[in-house]
């Protein structure tokens, strides 16, 4: 678990292998989820899927893409140096 703000954590889901990585992410008062952060491949970076009926003040939106936008370059650097190896 990594907590990121005072109102809300990124948990990553472990689950069997895949390719690329799930948080959760969680209200730290209340332990509700407030949403997904997950790769989309429409877009081709990592995305924040919000719950229903969830409100984020500027800060958090602001904590959330730069989350996003830090595991999207690494995930593609990552995907680079795969494809240097074979």
């Amino acid at each position: 678990m990594r907590e990121d703000r005072k109102f809300i954590k990124l948990c990553e889901r472990t689950s069997a292998p895949a390719k690329t990585k799930v948080w959760e992410v969680v209200n730290t008062l209340t332990e509700e989820t407030l949403g997904m952060v997950k790769w989309s491949t429409g877009w081709r970076r990592y995305v924040f899927e919000p719950e229903d009926c969830t409100q984020y003040d500027s800060s958090c939106l602001s904590h959330l893409a730069i989350f996003c936008l830090s595991e999207t370059n690494e995930h593609k650097r990552n995907r680079s140096r795969k494809r240097k190896i074979k």
